[in-house]
C-alpha cells in the first residue's frame, strides 16, 4: 500500500512539473482595447500591449521611446510580407504566440503562409470600433468582397494618416495580422536559421526594388 501511495505521488509530481505554466498577464492595469463579447479580449489586450513594449524597445533607433515612434518604424515592415525582427522577440511574446496559435479559428494557413481569418468575430469587433468611418467602409468592403489582405488594406494608408492615429481597433488588426500571424510558424528553437532565412528574403526583396545601398547600411534594421 505504501509503495502504491509513493508511486501515485511520484506520478502526480511528474504531471505537475511538466504541466505548461499559466501565462502571466503583465498588462491587466492598462486601458482596455474595446469590447468584443465573443472573443477573449484579455488575451488580445495582453498581445497588443506586449507588442507595444517590443516596439518601444527594438523599433526606436534614437531619441525618446514611444509607441507612436515604434509604430512609425514598424510601418515599413507591416505594409510588406516581411517578418518582424524575430531575434528580439521575448519569451512572453512567444508564450502569447503559442496560446494564440491554439485559437485555430483565428487563422488561415495557405501555401505555408498564415494570415488572420477575416471572417473571425474579432474582425467584426474591429470593424465596429474603427474610429474613422471612411476607413471602416474600406475595411468592410474588402471583407465583404473576399479581397481582404494586409497588403491591399494597408496600401491606401500611410503612418501619418490621421484616420489611424490613436485607434486601438486599427492597431489590434495590425498587431494580429502583421505581427502574430507572421511569427506563428517561426521555429524559435532554431532561431539562428530563421534569422538567416529572413535576412536572405529581405535582401532579395530589396535587390528586386533596386535598394542596394539600404542593404549595405541598414539590413539589420529592416528584418
Amino acid at each position: 500500500m505504501k509503495r502504491i501511495i509513493i508511486s501515485t505521488l511520484t506520478i502526480l509530481l511528474f504531471i505537475s512539473c511538466n504541466k505548461e505554466p499559466k501565462l502571466e498577464y503583465k498588462y491587466d492595469n492598462n486601458d482596455d482595447l474595446f469590447k468584443c463579447s465573443s472573443v477573449d479580449m484579455e488575451l488580445i489586450k495582453e498581445a497588443v500591449y506586449a507588442f507595444e513594449e517590443y516596439l518601444k524597445e527594438y523599433y526606436i533607433f534614437q531619441g525618446p521611446k514611444s509607441v507612436h515612434k515604434g509604430l512609425n518604424n514598424y510601418w515599413k515592415i507591416s505594409i510588406t510580407n516581411r517578418l518582424p525582427a524575430i531575434e528580439y522577440i521575448n519569451l512572453h511574446i512567444i508564450k502569447l504566440r503559442d496560446i494564440l496559435k491554439n485559437e485555430t479559428s483565428l487563422w488561415i494557413t495557405k501555401n505555408d503562409k498564415t494570415i488572420l481569418n477575416f471572417n473571425h468575430p474579432i474582425m467584426d469587433c474591429i470593424s465596429e470600433n474603427l474610429i474613422d468611418s471612411e476607413l471602416k467602409n474600406l475595411f468592410d468592403f474588402l471583407r465583404n468582397s473576399n479581397t481582404f489582405s494586409s497588403e491591399v488594406f494597408l496600401a491606401s494608408l500611410k503612418w501619418a494618416d490621421k484616420r489611424i492615429k490613436d485607434d486601438k481597433a486599427f492597431e489590434t488588426y495590425l498587431v494580429l495580422d502583421t505581427f502574430y500571424a507572421r511569427i506563428l510558424n517561426v521555429d524559435f528553437n532554431n532561431l539562428e536559421e530563421s534569422i538567416k532565412t529572413n535576412r536572405k528574403n529581405v535582401a532579395k526583396k530589396l535587390r528586386e526594388e533596386g535598394s542596394e545601398k539600404i542593404i549595405e547600411n541598414n539590413l539589420e534594421l529592416l528584418e
